[in-house]
């Protein structure tokens, strides 16, 4: 009795049934606080939508659990979203990045920090962990030189292309973007150059 009067002058007392919607909320939160990284990128990853709003198509979800799951991101899986230090992450990519696979580990480290970007959003963590300057860039040191115009016409001209190809060639699309499409052509397409190229 004592303590609900210091409540009631304080200015904190709450009746049975609100006390009970703040004692719920406070273990959800809580709860939240101590998800693991696999549970919450996972459930990410169901509830992601792409820049129209749409849900993602299952090809894309599919290249992402394999994110996940991979050798990289299957380090942070047990780790609970607000035990993950910037410091943890920053040498985390150091020796991850040792084994030269570049493009893999940008990729991997782009979801990673979306998925912490996110977390951060939905209050689940203070800030994002994930500050390793240029850690979802690559430079693989290969350059691709174009073939000359002439060079280019002798190649293309009668050759039997796949769909996905010309989509590559012609559109301004991400591979991992044409690569989800899952339109498969009756046969390949003939790739007719006009002679003025």
């Amino acid at each position: 009795m004592a303590s609900e009067r210091t409540a009631i002058i304080n200015g904190t007392w709450m009746d049975f049934e609100m006390r009970e919607r703040f004692e719920r909320a406070q273990l959800e939160a809580e709860e939240r606080m101590m998800e693991t990284f696999f549970s919450y990128a996972s459930r990410w990853i169901e509830t992601r939508t792409n820049a129209q709003g749409k849900k993602l198509s299952q090809g894309v979800k599919d290249d992402y659990f394999r994110y996940i799951k991979s050798d990289r991101l299957s380090y942070w899986a047990d780790y609970a979203l607000c035990a993950i230090t910037v410091a943890d992450v920053r040498e985390w990519y150091s020796d991850t990045i040792q084994d030269g696979k570049l493009t893999s580990m940008a990729r991997s480290y782009s979801m990673m920090k979306s998925v912490m970007e996110t977390a951060v959003e939905d209050g689940i963590i203070p800030t994002n962990p994930c500050k390793v300057r240029g850690g979802g860039n690559t430079k693989t040191g290969k350059r691709l030189i174009p073939q000359p115009m002439p060079s280019l016409k002798r190649t293309l001209v009668h050759c039997r292309v796949s769909t996905f190809v010309w989509l590559l060639l012609l559109l301004p699309a991400h591979f991992d973007s044409v690569k989800s499409l899952r339109y498969e052509p009756p046969m390949s397409m003939f790739i007719l150059i006009a002679a003025d190229l």
